[in-house]
Protein backbone atom coordinates (compact mmCIF):
# COMPACT_ATOMS: atom_id res chain seq x y z
CA UNK A 1 0.00 0.00 0.00
CA UNK A 2 1.18 3.44 -1.25
CA UNK A 3 0.20 7.00 0.37
CA UNK A 4 -0.34 9.69 -1.84
CA UNK A 5 -3.21 12.58 -2.76
CA UNK A 6 -2.51 14.31 0.87
CA UNK A 7 -4.87 16.97 -0.88
CA UNK A 8 -7.72 14.55 -0.50
CA UNK A 9 -8.49 14.49 3.32
CA UNK A 10 -8.95 17.89 3.75
CA UNK A 11 -12.14 17.53 6.24
CA UNK A 12 -9.93 15.67 8.54
CA UNK A 13 -11.00 12.04 7.75
CA UNK A 14 -9.52 8.90 9.19
CA UNK A 15 -10.50 5.21 9.81
CA UNK A 16 -11.54 4.07 13.65
CA UNK A 17 -11.02 1.17 15.05
CA UNK A 18 -13.84 -0.69 14.87
CA UNK A 19 -15.04 -4.90 15.26
CA UNK A 20 -17.83 -5.10 12.58
CA UNK A 21 -15.57 -6.77 9.66
CA UNK A 22 -17.32 -5.61 5.81
CA UNK A 23 -16.84 -7.61 2.66
CA UNK A 24 -16.44 -5.14 -0.29
CA UNK A 25 -16.21 -5.96 -3.81
CA UNK A 26 -15.38 -3.02 -5.99
CA UNK A 27 -16.42 -3.60 -9.46
CA UNK A 28 -14.76 -0.85 -11.87
CA UNK A 29 -17.68 0.15 -14.19
CA UNK A 30 -15.10 2.53 -16.24
CA UNK A 31 -12.84 2.95 -19.33
CA UNK A 32 -10.35 4.15 -16.63
CA UNK A 33 -8.22 2.53 -13.92
CA UNK A 34 -9.54 3.76 -11.02
CA UNK A 35 -7.23 4.23 -7.74
CA UNK A 36 -9.14 2.66 -4.68
CA UNK A 37 -8.05 5.07 -1.99
CA UNK A 38 -8.10 4.11 1.82
CA UNK A 39 -7.80 7.44 4.95
CA UNK A 40 -5.88 5.65 7.44
CA UNK A 41 -5.93 6.11 10.98
CA UNK A 42 -4.05 9.29 11.11
CA UNK A 43 -5.77 10.23 7.58
CA UNK A 44 -3.63 9.47 5.27
CA UNK A 45 -4.79 8.57 1.88
CA UNK A 46 -3.47 4.82 0.73
CA UNK A 47 -3.78 3.38 -3.00
CA UNK A 48 -5.07 0.02 -1.52
CA UNK A 49 -5.50 -1.35 -5.29
CA UNK A 50 -5.56 0.16 -8.70
CA UNK A 51 -8.35 -1.52 -10.84
CA UNK A 52 -8.02 -1.39 -14.67
CA UNK A 53 -11.62 -1.06 -16.37
CA UNK A 54 -14.50 -3.51 -16.46
CA UNK A 55 -12.37 -5.59 -13.41
CA UNK A 56 -13.43 -6.17 -9.67
CA UNK A 57 -11.06 -6.60 -6.53
CA UNK A 58 -12.43 -8.17 -3.07
CA UNK A 59 -11.57 -6.20 0.36
CA UNK A 60 -11.99 -7.12 3.56
CA UNK A 61 -12.29 -3.93 5.95
CA UNK A 62 -14.60 -2.38 9.21
CA UNK A 63 -17.20 0.06 9.46
CA UNK A 64 -15.84 3.75 10.35
CA UNK A 65 -13.35 2.77 7.35
CA UNK A 66 -13.28 5.46 4.79
CA UNK A 67 -12.85 4.94 1.24
CA UNK A 68 -12.70 7.45 -1.95
CA UNK A 69 -11.43 6.95 -5.58
CA UNK A 70 -9.68 8.66 -8.09
CA UNK A 71 -8.99 8.24 -11.86
CA UNK A 72 -5.17 6.93 -11.68
CA UNK A 73 -4.01 9.06 -14.74
CA UNK A 74 -5.72 12.25 -13.98
CA UNK A 75 -7.03 12.17 -10.52
CA UNK A 76 -10.29 12.84 -11.36
CA UNK A 77 -12.66 12.17 -8.73
CA UNK A 78 -14.74 8.67 -9.28
CA UNK A 79 -17.52 7.32 -7.47
CA UNK A 80 -18.81 4.55 -5.26
CA UNK A 81 -22.23 3.60 -5.09
CA UNK A 82 -22.68 6.86 -6.31
CA UNK A 83 -20.64 8.61 -3.41
CA UNK A 84 -17.54 10.54 -3.49
CA UNK A 85 -16.68 9.19 0.59
CA UNK A 86 -17.74 5.69 0.52
CA UNK A 87 -18.88 4.12 4.25
CA UNK A 88 -18.99 0.67 4.02
CA UNK A 89 -21.97 -0.25 6.69
CA UNK A 90 -22.00 -4.07 7.49
CA UNK A 91 -25.35 -6.16 6.63
CA UNK A 92 -26.32 -7.16 9.60
CA UNK A 93 -28.74 -9.68 9.00
CA UNK A 94 -25.51 -11.02 6.54
CA UNK A 95 -22.64 -10.35 7.81
CA UNK A 96 -20.69 -12.31 5.19
CA UNK A 97 -22.23 -11.47 2.34
CA UNK A 98 -19.96 -8.85 0.12
CA UNK A 99 -21.57 -6.00 -0.62
CA UNK A 100 -20.67 -4.83 -4.67
CA UNK A 101 -19.41 -1.33 -4.55
CA UNK A 102 -19.58 -0.15 -8.28
CA UNK A 103 -17.31 2.53 -9.32
CA UNK A 104 -18.55 5.00 -11.97
CA UNK A 105 -17.44 8.56 -13.52
CA UNK A 106 -19.62 11.33 -11.21
CA UNK A 107 -22.05 13.69 -13.18
CA UNK A 108 -20.30 16.53 -13.80
CA UNK A 109 -21.18 19.71 -16.26
CA UNK A 110 -20.54 20.16 -19.99
CA UNK A 111 -18.29 22.86 -19.23
CA UNK A 112 -16.03 20.55 -16.87
CA UNK A 113 -16.03 17.74 -19.27
CA UNK A 114 -14.81 19.81 -22.21
CA UNK A 115 -12.17 20.76 -20.22
CA UNK A 116 -11.26 17.47 -19.18
CA UNK A 117 -11.11 16.74 -22.91
CA UNK A 118 -8.69 19.30 -23.30
CA UNK A 119 -6.66 19.00 -20.81
CA UNK A 120 -6.32 15.21 -21.88
CA UNK A 121 -5.23 16.03 -25.51
CA UNK A 122 -2.83 18.41 -24.68
CA UNK A 123 0.77 17.29 -24.28
CA UNK A 124 2.85 20.34 -23.59
CA UNK A 125 1.72 24.07 -22.21
CA UNK A 126 2.92 25.64 -25.47
CA UNK A 127 -0.10 23.91 -27.59
CA UNK A 128 -2.29 25.30 -25.77
CA UNK A 129 -1.20 29.27 -26.96
CA UNK A 130 -1.42 27.45 -30.66
CA UNK A 131 -4.54 26.11 -30.22
CA UNK A 132 -7.82 28.31 -30.77
CA UNK A 133 -9.31 27.88 -27.67
CA UNK A 134 -11.03 30.92 -25.62
CA UNK A 135 -8.76 32.98 -23.68
CA UNK A 136 -11.65 32.57 -20.56
CA UNK A 137 -10.97 28.92 -20.77
CA UNK A 138 -7.26 29.15 -20.76
CA UNK A 139 -6.89 29.92 -16.84
CA UNK A 140 -9.41 26.97 -15.76
CA UNK A 141 -7.23 24.41 -18.94
CA UNK A 142 -4.10 25.58 -16.78
CA UNK A 143 -5.25 25.05 -13.67
CA UNK A 144 -6.67 20.96 -14.88
CA UNK A 145 -2.82 20.57 -16.22
CA UNK A 146 -1.45 21.39 -13.19
CA UNK A 147 -3.52 18.67 -11.77
CA UNK A 148 -2.85 15.93 -13.92
CA UNK A 149 0.59 16.31 -13.65
CA UNK A 150 0.63 16.41 -10.00
CA UNK A 151 -1.58 13.36 -10.45
CA UNK A 152 1.29 12.19 -12.53
CA UNK A 153 4.19 12.45 -10.05
CA UNK A 154 2.49 11.02 -7.39
CA UNK A 155 1.85 7.83 -9.64
CA UNK A 156 5.52 8.01 -10.65
CA UNK A 157 6.57 8.26 -7.17
CA UNK A 158 4.55 5.37 -6.04
CA UNK A 159 5.82 3.30 -8.76
CA UNK A 160 9.14 4.00 -7.24
CA UNK A 161 8.47 3.07 -4.41
CA UNK A 162 6.51 -0.05 -5.10
CA UNK A 163 9.77 -1.71 -7.52
CA UNK A 164 12.28 -0.60 -4.98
Amino acid sequence: MVTIYSEINKLGLFSRRNDFKVFLFFVNRTECHVHIIWLNFNGDPVIYKTIPPNNAFPVVTHEQHPWVFKDSRTGDRMLGNGEELFYPKQDKKNPHRPLIILLTYPLISLRQRALQAIRDSIERIEDIERSQIPSTLLNDIDEALALKETALEHYRRCKKFVNN
